[in-house]
């Protein structure tokens, strides 16, 4: 309990802390830019860590990226969970959930 309090604790206080400051000073030009410029580079880390995620899941840690080495179970319920999220608008968590089960039915049935 005492570590994960440790773990917790300073991050919830430096985030309380900037979110104070940040409502103090959320009009000033100066803050506003510097929010402006620093978009991009969380929308980068954002997509490094999504293709880090989906190269792990479609080809494994470390492996080649080939073509025989696809999973091609994990492509298609990739696929099917972006149609039921944005063509059919479903909740990202029933989606994820789903996918779960899906998946655990894959690997039941061997594949």
């Amino acid at each position: 309990m005492v570590a994960t309090l440790g773990c917790i604790l300073p991050a919830c206080i430096l985030v309380t802390v900037l979110a104070k400051l940040y409502l103090r000073y959320r009009n000033l030009s100066v803050l506003q830019s510097v929010l402006h410029s620093l978009r991009p580079a969380v929308v980068a880390l954002i997509a490094a860590a999504g293709v880090s995620i989906l190269l792990t899941a479609f080809w494994g840690t470390g492996a080649a990226v080939t073509l025989a080495g696809t999973n091609w179970v994990l492509v298609a319920l990739f696929a099917l969970c972006v149609v039921l999220l944005k063509r059919f608008r479903w909740n990202p968590i029933l989606v994820m959930v789903l996918a779960g089960l899906l998946n655990l039915a894959a690997g039941l049935l061997g594949f």
